[in-house]
């Protein structure tokens, strides 16, 4: 830039009214925009990067909850109303074509149409409120197995969350050692 010559009824170091330097009380101004334009290009992209890989964090979030209560869990679609700021509704997961297998008695395993979990609390801190499994097909391979599963949901890590089975078949591959008969039986509701 050329520097603007200043009128002889100027005093020295004060810019001229037609200069194109800006004055010194305005120097600041420049540095916050550029400020600000980033923080919003940052806002931005993290928006765009949760709106993207939202489904993603999710699964991995029901992951983490399921080996909590004592399950290795796999999940086909998952779904979810009400967790971010801009979605409608009451906050909660509904996920489809689940496979939870026990950690503690891995041969049991638990297959169900979906899984809806009801949410509770406050944008980014939920957690799980209820749980409703549909159409749920439970496979022991004995009846110890399958009292360490009530136990664990009536005291242990599945107790922090109410839950309710429903449709729920079950099959016990051996009543015991001694007796190997299979039990197979069928339930409207489990609480």
């Amino acid at each position: 830039r050329k520097a603007a010559s200043v009128p002889a009824d100027v005093p020295p170091g004060e810019p001229a009214a037609d200069s194109l330097v800006a004055p010194r009380g305005r120097r600041w101004l420049k540095p916050v925009l550029i400020a600000g334009a980033v923080s919003l290009s940052v806002v931005g992209f993290g928006l765009t990067y949760v709106a993207l890989n939202f489904d993603n964090l999710v699964q991995s979030s029901v992951k983490g909850k399921a080996k909590e209560r004592g399950f290795g869990i796999r999940a086909g679609e998952v779904k979810s109303t009400g967790l971010l700021p801009w979605q409608s509704g009451k906050p909660g997961i509904t996920v489809s074509d689940v496979k939870l297998v026990g950690e503690e008695h891995p041969e049991l395993e638990i297959e169900a149409d979906s899984v809806k979990v009801a949410l509770g609390g406050t944008f980014p801190s939920f957690e799980p409120k209820s749980i409703l499994v549909e159409n749920a097909y439970i496979n022991s391979p004995d009846i110890p197995s399958l009292i360490a599963l009530e136990k664990s949901a009536k005291s242990g890590t599945l107790s922090k969350t109410p839950f309710k089975l429903t449709n729920a078949r079950l099959r016990v591959a051996s009543v015991s050692k001694a007796v190997p008969v299979t039990v197979v039986g069928r339930a409207s509701e489990i609480s």
